[in-house]
């Protein structure tokens, strides 16, 4: 990707495009909520428009000269339109302007009203109640008057259920429309936090590639000359008297031309990536060497180390020199943190379920307080007033080439815990670079 289009993904305008999926959304529900009450009232006129047509069918039946005062003859029909449509009637009431029932079809319940289009509930069964008048003539010789009748109609409301199906399926549509718009959204901003997240990182492994490849070439200029002054600087300590006066400053030369070039050797290893050689070990014996290694160190401060294992022992499938460089240097920083402490604890626990061996080491020296643990493996991050910040860096990468993990903490009440997890069986293919050669070599 070109620097332009980063620069353009940096600034997307992340609140305009939320205000504005904000916005659609809003939309959407209003739109949603005008077709769901749209449907509501179209169901209302299908129920009207069938209780037109119910009552005007009888009002048509029962035209006809003296015919709308024959009772026996409304009956007749109300009863026979009853018959025809018992899936959609409930009953049929026929009352003069009085309020008078003059003939019914179907069982009426309280639920008749004198208003029009009003909904009921009867026996869990919703009702539509529907009236038409339909004017009435007096006959001279009969004393039933004349005026407005009305036609009351109890109709079900579940023939028009099919819309206001639609409407609910209609609204449960939008609505996860509405709820999928959201989370693409949301998904969109987390994947383009991510990305610029790792642009940021391939950026950052771009500059340290760099300056690992000077550092890398440095480092080898460096060494021939720094060899070649301090075998110079022996030479010179050998040829002269034990009580010459230049003896400290040369032993200085050589104290300084060695911490160098161990800084140098540290950053050669950090630098060079080298494939693990996989072979069988025992990882207690290895911790024992380490130890007995570390003791024979007669300018070492060492206090107790305090092994806790429930295992005879622990075979390992993987590189036993870079565990136990890993080893070496995470041992060397709990004594080098804590060297008047009592003892140093070490626990070596088989994870079976997990296939690893788990090691934790338990100094009892200041911690790392409030610091974050991450950054002291970067490079170069160091509490040592002599470290070269590398020991933790390179024994990260050592360790994640190997398939494992190690991780810093403080202690419930003092000092720190370094906890090592090694799989049993290293994976067989070693693709991973060294993090500042990562983009380097691609």
């Amino acid at each position: 990707m070109s620097e332009s289009a980063s620069k353009k993904l940096l600034s997307f305008p992340k609140s305009a495009f939320l205000l504005a999926i904000a916005l659609v959304c809003l939309g959407l529900g209003i739109s949603a909520a005008y077709i769901f009450s749209t449907l509501f009232a179209f169901r209302d006129k299908y129920l009207e428009n069938s209780g037109h047509e119910i009552a005007s069918s009888i009002d048509l039946r029962t035209r006809g000269p003296n015919r709308r005062l024959d009772i026996a003859l409304w009956q007749e029909v109300l009863d026979d339109t009853l018959s025809r449509q018992p899936q959609r009637i409930v009953y049929i009431l026929l009352t003069d302007q009085t309020g008078k029932v003059l003939a019914q079809a179907g069982k009426v319940g309280d639920e008749v009203s004198t208003t029009r289009e009003t909904y009921v509930n009867r026996n869990g069964v919703s009702l539509f109640l529907f009236q038409e008048s339909v004017p009435v003539l007096q006959h001279p010789e009969s004393a039933i008057p004349s005026g407005q009748w009305t036609i009351h109609l109890g109709l079900y409301t579940a023939p028009a259920s099919f819309i206001t199906r639609q409407a609910y399926i209609y609204l449960m549509v939008v609505c996860l429309a509405i709820l999928s718009m959201i989370l693409l959204a949301l998904y969109f901003l987390k994947m383009l936090r991510r990305f610029l997240a790792l642009k940021a990182v391939e950026e950052s492994q771009s500059r340290l590639a760099s300056l690992g490849k000077m550092a890398a070439t440095l480092a080898h200029e460096i060494r021939n000359p720094l060899g070649a002054m301090k075998g110079l600087s022996q030479v010179v300590q050998e040829e002269l008297p034990k009580e010459h006066s230049t003896q400290p400053l040369l032993q200085t030369v050589i104290t300084e031309a060695e911490r160098l070039e161990q800084l140098v050797t540290d950053l050669l290893n950090f630098a060079r990536f080298k494939a693990p050689l996989l072979q069988q070990f025992d990882l207690q014996n290895l911790l024992a060497e380490v130890i007995a290694t570390l003791r024979a160190n007669p300018d070492q401060t060492f206090p107790a180390i305090k092994l806790h294992t429930s295992e005879a022992a622990i075979l390992m499938d993987s590189d036993e020199a870079n565990v136990k460089q890993v080893l070496w240097n995470v041992i060397s920083n709990a004594v080098e943190a804590a060297p008047h402490a009592e003892s140093i604890q070490i626990s070596v626990i088989l994870d079976k379920r997990n296939a690893q061996a788990v090691i934790h080491i338990d100094d009892e020296g200041p911690g790392i307080g409030s610091q974050d643990p991450e950054e002291l493996f970067q490079p170069f991050a160091t509490t040592k007033l002599k470290g070269s910040g590398l020991g933790l860096a390179i024994s990260r990468q050592l360790i994640e080439q190997l398939g494992g993990t190690i991780t810093l903490g403080n202690r419930s009440l003092v000092g720190a815990r370094c906890t090592i997890r090694l799989p049993l069986s290293a994976p067989q293919k070693q693709t991973a670079m060294p993090k500042v050669f990562a983009l380097s070599r691609s």
